[in-house]
């Protein structure tokens, strides 16, 4: 008795067509997720920058000599105390200006806007035993160097 060879013909071509589309749908989802998490590294960089801000007014708002220096229009005084709180990647300026002063002399950026985002936070400080006439806005901006 005679046994026939049976011959699987193997289809090469089906097997390349489903390795391509596999590959293609992870290089589809490498960059989804690789930009989902440069998203989420800004989101937290902003949070960390505006917690900050809120630290360093708060620190000058409740102490005595930044808040004399506020109340008498000394930003370069506040700044020269505040300098070791912020961190070396960021840049920084500190503004004060009382509250009853005209449009034009609104509490604004310094010069010429840097590029990228800049960060804006202020605090009202009203009074302290020796100044008590006007009302100061401190306005802190921070932006990436």
């Amino acid at each position: 008795m005679k046994i026939k060879k049976i011959q699987i013909r193997r289809n090469n071509k089906g097997w390349i067509r489903i390795v391509e589309a596999f590959a293609a749908v992870l290089l589809v989802l490498s960059v989804v997720l690789l930009i989902i998490s440069r998203q989420r590294t800004e989101s937290q960089k902003s949070s960390e920058i505006i917690k900050l801000e809120k630290y360093v007014l708060d620190y000058i708002s409740e102490d005595e000599t930044l808040r004399a220096y506020a109340l008498s229009n000394n930003p370069l005084a506040i700044e020269s105390n505040i300098q070791s709180l912020i961190p070396g990647w960021l840049n920084y300026t500190l503004r004060t200006c009382f509250v009853n002063q005209t449009y034009e002399d609104i509490c604004a950026f310094p010069g010429a806007k840097p590029s990228g985002d800049v960060y804006v936070n202020e605090i009202l400080i009203v009074a302290n035993l020796t100044y008590y006439q006007n009302a100061t806005k401190v306005k802190l901006f921070l932006w990436e160097k």
